[in-house]
């Protein structure tokens, strides 16, 4: 039990068979870390998979970003785009109008 007390939940009690009050502590206090252990393992494979995720989103994110930088390249493009397409239409404005007179 000092064993345990100190951290090291891999050693149970060495347990003689009979039918007393301190057999059943005794096994209750295998059980109890049996349950730790238990307990210790599945914190261990979900911080794991807390990692894997952060690691994907991590990537996930620096993806995002790396394309979101071409964004604003594009936006220029199609308001340079937009600004001709508005010369073009004016210019053919002015010519109907001047075809119409």
């Amino acid at each position: 039990m000092k064993q345990a007390a100190e951290g090291n939940l891999s050693d149970e009690v060495n347990l003689k068979l009979s039918n007393d009050e301190i057999y059943d502590i005794g096994q209750a206090f295998n059980r109890m870390l049996q349950n730790m252990r238990d307990i210790i393992m599945t914190i261990e494979e979900n911080t794991n998979k807390a990692n894997e995720c952060v690691l994907q989103i991590s990537n996930l994110a620096d993806n995002a970003f790396r394309h979101s930088s071409h964004i604003p390249k594009q936006l220029m493009k199609y308001q340079r785009a937009l600004k001709t397409l508005q010369l073009l239409l004016k210019t053919q404005q002015n010519l109907l109008s001047m075809c119409l007179f």
